[in-house]
This record gives structure tokens, C-alpha cells and sequence, in this order.
């Protein structure tokens, strides 16, 4: 079986990094593998690419379900979520999504293992680019997981996190 690119037929991606100003050495195509995304990240960080960052790591510090500071892995897997080109859109649905799911189980049900990364959502972050969530959806995700981050102590608000994904999208 030979795998199929399902890059446009004009995408390249040496042109596309001189003219949006990435890093060649960080351009992987919306097809490419996690591991080659990893394998490829590096280069100086351009403006695009540290709202990108600030934006995704922001709101991962925001859920009430994740730890209160930031590792090496949770920067790198944000770097590689860029170099993919995942929107920002479907990588905040994925986040609000996983919260979601793992805050409102059954009383009942067995008690999870915190989650350590940014890495635990990259599964979820598959089906949300399968099926995106409806605006009004994440809205009241949003809605329903805020009492918790706040209760959590974080300094960021969550509508902050969404207004630098407007500002990255403009940009």
C-alpha cells in the first residue's frame, strides 16, 4: 500500500517557510508524522510561532486538570503542534474537550492519574481535526470548566487564551 500526500500539488515547503517567515528546519506539512514534527523542530522563533505558543500553553495551564507549570515536553509538543500547522481553533477544542471528558465522569468511576503533558491530548486533538467542535460547543466548555481553573489558582483568565488565538489568526 503506498501512502498518498495530501499536500496540495503546488505545496513547498522551503517557499512556504521564506514566505510566512518559519523555520525550513521546523516545516512539516499537515500530514507529516508526530515523530517527524519532533524530529524536525528548531530554528529561532518567529512572532507567529510565539503567539502560537503563548496562546496553546496558556490554555493548557488554564484547565483545571493539568499541572500548574509548564515542562520542556509541554514547549516541545506545542512547537510540533506549529511545525504540523493544527490550527489553534482545533488545538483549543481538543484541550477543552479532554478537560471535559476526564472533570465530568461518573462519581463512581474509578479516580485517573494526573495528567503530566501536553502529550495526553495529542489522541483527542486527532478527533477534533476529524470532526471539529461547533463555536457555541467550546463556548460552553469554557463555561462549565471555568469555575474549576479558577478554582485551580491560575493567573490566566481563559478568554485571554482566546483572544491571542484571534491575534495569531490575524496575523
Amino acid at each position: 500500500m503506498t501512502r498518498r500526500s495530501i499536500r496540495p500539488p503546488e505545496w513547498n515547503p522551503k517557499a512556504a517557510a521564506a514566505s510566512r517567515g518559519f523555520c525550513v528546519s521546523s516545516v512539516v506539512g499537515p500530514g507529516g508524522s508526530w515523530r517527524e514534527a519532533f524530529r524536525r523542530i528548531g530554528g529561532p522563533c518567529h512572532e507567529a510561532e510565539r503567539l502560537y505558543l503563548r496562546a496553546v500553553l496558556e490554555r493548557y495551564l488554564w484547565l483545571p486538570v493539568t499541572p500548574a507549570q509548564l515542562s520542556r515536553q509541554d514547549r516541545r509538543c506545542a512547537r510540533a503542534l506549529y511545525a504540523r500547522r493544527i490550527p489553534l481553533e482545533v488545538v483549543e477544542g481538543a484541550l477543552l474537550l479532554a478537560a471535559a471528558r476526564r472533570v465530568f465522569r461518573p462519581k463512581d468511576a474509578a479516580p485517573l492519574r494526573p495528567i503530566g503533558a501536553l502529550h495526553y491530548f495529542l489522541p483527542v486533538l486527532n478527533e477534533v481535526l476529524a470532526e471539529p467542535l461547533a463555536p457555541d460547543y467550546k463556548e460552553y466548555l469554557i463555561g462549565r470548566l471555568r469555575p474549576l481553573a479558577e478554582a485551580k489558582g491560575c493567573r490566566s483568565t481563559g478568554t485571554r487564551s482566546s483572544r491571542i488565538v484571534s491575534e495569531a489568526q490575524s496575523s
